[in-house]
């Protein structure tokens, strides 16, 4: 699934954005696209429970219909 992050915009976000989905699902696989403020993860976690992480780290997200 893929979110948008409107708030990521450096290294140091990325980061905190990773650590936040990998404490959540240790095995998740993301692929983060700064320039596009866009996050895709493939985790068998709810996306509810992906944005919650996401806005417990500070970055609130939207998902992105396929």
């Amino acid at each position: 699934m893929k979110y948008h992050v409107p708030d990521m915009s450096c290294g140091h976000c990325k980061a905190t954005i990773e650590t936040a989905l990998s404490t959540l699902d240790p095995a998740i696989d993301i692929t983060v696209d700064l320039s596009g403020r866009i996050v895709e993860v493939e985790t068998g976690k709810s996306s509810d429970e992906i944005l919650q992480a996401l806005t417990q780290a500070g970055f609130p997200a939207q998902p992105i219909s396929a």
